[in-house]
């Protein structure tokens, strides 16, 4: 049960948005610095964003949209001060457009894989 839980709501979902943002961090970003900074920032923010998501849905019977909005505006700004800090290129209009462009290609991502595994 708990193998499971933590598959299908932490495990899969970290997965996905490692692949998705990593490939777009590849094909954007020059330096395998900036890669690892993309990656690891997605493992602090990610799993957060969904703990949040099912304590909500399980303690509080909130199972939203606007809930997954907001967490999600969170970890782009979370994300956007990390990759202004530690990208290579400092360039501050790049880590905010990477944060924004990567983390909506990310939800996408999620919402189509919702679908199918439910």
């Amino acid at each position: 049960m708990v193998l499971s839980f933590l598959l299908l709501f932490l495990i899969i979902p970290l997965l996905l948005t490692l692949i998705v943002e990593g490939a777009l961090a590849g094909l954007v970003l020059w330096n395998k610095k900036d890669l690892v900074t993309v990656l690891l920032a997605q493992c602090i923010t990610n799993p957060v964003i969904n703990m949040c998501l099912v304590l909500s849905a399980l303690y509080l019977n909130l199972n939203n949209i606007g809930l997954m909005i907001v967490l999600e505006i969170v970890a782009v700004i979370v994300e956007g001060i990390i990759y202004q800090k530690r990208f290579s290129e400092a360039n501050v209009w790049k880590a905010w457009l990477f944060s924004i462009v990567a983390n909506v290609a990310s939800v996408m991502v999620g919402l189509v894989a919702i679908q199918w595994l439910w």
